[in-house]
């Protein structure tokens, strides 16, 4: 792969030393090598967590599904009460309709509202934790794939196998994004071309290119299985490394963070959804107040 530094990252097991004294499957290794029984553990892992992903997803679309029938609900009610309550203005004097009785029908108006600002705070959150798991369920699919793959630095020198998984990576993730970006990009461009254009009959050309599309969609995936299983796989090499690492150079491993960009993407990112929670929050407390203030003075009023 390009993204390696040059280093040739795949050995053949069958030129390991075979040992009698041990089961194969538990054949203890060097803290630099992933065991047999290492990879089968990741593997179980990774297939568990794609049932519980889509488990998760389905649980969700579920919610999302009463969630927004609830907002349409509550929105055909918005709509009437909004109707009914202009008529009552409008016929307040011929109809002598008191006052309390309009100051109800605004609150509860103001009511229905507030109710639907929040279900569809809620709505844009569930939209949000089903991609996420959607994401999650695909890269454990793709990991999933290649169950045998293998990898080795070809080094046992703890130091230097820090500073060459850290810099792999971060071209990784450079790498991931990159190929996340492009698969997202051609599936989009595929499933427009098979909407806007019949398959089965197409235009001189389509078919063809929605099989060249398809068939790179298919490259890149299976790129990015690698990438997903480089990344598993350099992490809990890291870990056990880092063991390795005496104390007087354990601030070395502050400079040599196994994610930094990984990091500090979901740093951010959840420093934009709590401000963007945070802001909605002050939005509703705001409103609530100011219904409140309006009540209050109704009632001083009235008094």
């Amino acid at each position: 792969m390009p993204i390696n530094n040059g280093v040739d990252t795949m050995y053949d097991e069958t030129n390991l030393e075979d040992t009698n004294d041990y089961d194969t499957t538990y054949e203890p290794v060097s803290p630099f090598e992933i065991s047999p029984s290492e990879k089968a553990i990741m593997n179980t892992k990774t297939q568990q967590e794609a049932t519980t992903q889509i488990a998760k997803i389905k649980s969700l679309k579920d919610q999302r599904t009463e969630v927004a029938s609830t907002i349409r609900a509550l929105q055909l009610e918005s709509t009437k009460s909004k109707r009914d309550l202009e008529v009552a203005k409008r016929l307040q004097r011929v109809r002598k309709t008191p006052q309390e009785i309009i100051d109800a029908m605004e609150e509860a108006h103001a009511t229905l509202e507030v109710e639907i600002d929040e279900l569809t705070e809620q709505l844009t959150q569930l939209d949000t934790d089903i991609n996420r798991a959607q994401n999650a369920a695909n890269r454990a699919r793709l990991i999933s794939s290649l169950p045998d793959f293998n990898f080795d630095l070809g080094i046992s020198t703890p130091s230097l196998s820090i500073s060459l998984l850290s810099g792999l990576r971060r071209n990784l993730v450079y790498r991931q994004r990159y190929l996340e970006d492009t698969i997202s990009g051609l599936t989009t461009r595929i499933q427009d071309s098979l909407e806007t254009h019949a398959y089965a009959n197409p235009m001189a050309g389509i078919a063809s290119q929605v099989d060249q599309d398809q068939e790179r969609l298919e490259s890149l995936e299976t790129e990015l299985a690698e990438v997903y299983t480089l990344q598993q796989i350099t992490g809990l090499l890291y870990d056990k490394i880092a063991d390795l690492i005496p104390e007087n150079q354990q601030q070395m491993l502050k400079w040599s963070p196994k994610d930094p960009i990984t990091i500090e993407q979901v740093r951010r990112q959840n420093f934009e959804r709590e401000a963007e929670r945070l802001e909605a929050q002050a939005i509703i407390a705001e409103r609530r107040a100011a219904e409140r203030t309006a009540a209050t003075g109704r009632r001083i009023r009235n008094f």
